[in-house]
């Protein structure tokens, strides 16, 4: 039963989390060239601000149900690509909280980090499904 549940808390995380980056990389990214340079420089403060509160906390439920779902499961190597993938992730996003919140400095790799975390997810989530097949 509770592992259902943390399956469950599990995906819609992967969700929602993926479907930020998704936005970010193929929607957002794309209006610049349709909106004012100030106007896009207020829209990425804003969305900014919103997302350092809740991508972290959404970061952090997938780590640990992840870690419970793979303590909890027995698969094989292909299992270990995913993990490898999502600790792409999750190093990215700590580089990044560490520049933006405690050197207060610009990211470094703020150009691909989103692309890099949307390509590593979109990788996890076709490993899960093959799953079914090994």
């Amino acid at each position: 039963m509770i592992y259902s549940l943390v399956l469950t808390l599990h995906l819609f995380a992967a969700i929602f989390y993926l479907g930020f980056m998704f936005f970010d990389v193929f929607i957002y990214s794309n209006t610049k060239k349709y909106t004012l340079a100030k106007t896009h420089q207020e829209m990425k403060a804003n969305i900014g601000k919103a997302s350092i509160k809740i991508m972290p906390l959404l970061a952090l439920v997938l780590l640990l149900s992840g870690v419970y779902l793979f303590v909890s499961s027995s698969y094989g190597f292909i299992f270990h690509i995913k993990i490898a993938l999502a600790c792409v992730i999750f190093f990215i996003i700590i580089f990044s909280l560490f520049y933006r919140l405690v050197l207060k400095k610009p990211n470094p790799i703020s150009k691909i980090a989103h692309k890099v975390i949307l390509t590593c997810g979109i990788l996890i989530v076709l490993i899960a499904k093959l799953y079914m097949y090994f």
